[in-house]
């Protein structure tokens, strides 16, 4: 796929009126760092192993077999992969994504601005966002997860990626690329009110 606008326009409406997927939701790994109670699969999560999941090379296939617009990746933690940015690459550039999520805990502050970085380099007209989770205040959010100091390290990550999200709107505005890149707080607040989720998402920013 030519990577410009007019082919970007053309694989978006070839995709989306195609009889096969146009999103893909894949869980990169079930290894975690965090063992949270809202977990659906927290059995595979505490026997996860490196050597079960598949390969890069399993992936590349998987994405040769696919014209997709949207890839969503989650897990488990997905910065546990080492080759992420390599997975992102290969969906980039044999499914022809146009639009990527990837939903992470935030504990891992330099991995995951590191991934980022080197993603942006080796695709930069993806568009890109990061979706940290919160589920509470600082105490409560990490008994949830049962990380301590897994808050901050949410908080930091937050704020590292926001930053970067700032200087590529100035790096776009430079150069006229198309390239976007985002940052938020996915605020999942089960157990507080109204008035404490707004407090969690000021307080976050």
């Amino acid at each position: 796929m030519h990577r410009n606008a007019l082919g970007e326009r053309w694989h978006f409406l070839r995709s989306y009126f195609s009889s096969g997927p146009s999103y893909l939701i894949l869980f990169a790994t079930a290894r975690c760092n965090a063992r949270c109670r809202h977990c659906f699969y927290w059995q595979e999560v505490a026997d996860a192993d490196v050597s079960k999941e598949l390969t890069l090379s399993d992936l590349e296939k998987v994405a040769d077999s696919v014209s997709l617009i949207y890839l969503s990746i989650g897990g488990g933690e997905p910065f546990l992969r080492k080759d992420l940015a390599a997975v992102v690459e290969a969906f980039h550039r044999r499914s022809g994504i146009l639009y990527r999520n990837i939903v992470t805990n935030g504990f891992y502050t330099e991995r995951i601005v590191e991934t980022v970085r080197e993603v942006r380099r080796r695709c930069p007209r993806l568009r890109l966002k990061i979706q940290i989770s919160l589920d509470d205040f600082a105490e409560a959010h990490d008994a949830y997860r049962k990380v301590p100091g897994i808050y901050e390290k949410a908080v930091q990550t937050l704020k590292r990626l926001s930053r970067e999200a700032r200087e590529t709107v100035d790096w776009i505005r430079r150069t006229h690329c198309s390239c976007s890149f985002e940052c938020g707080a996915n605020c999942n607040v089960v157990f507080s009110p109204r008035q404490a989720a707004r407090a969690l998402i000021t307080r976050a920013r």
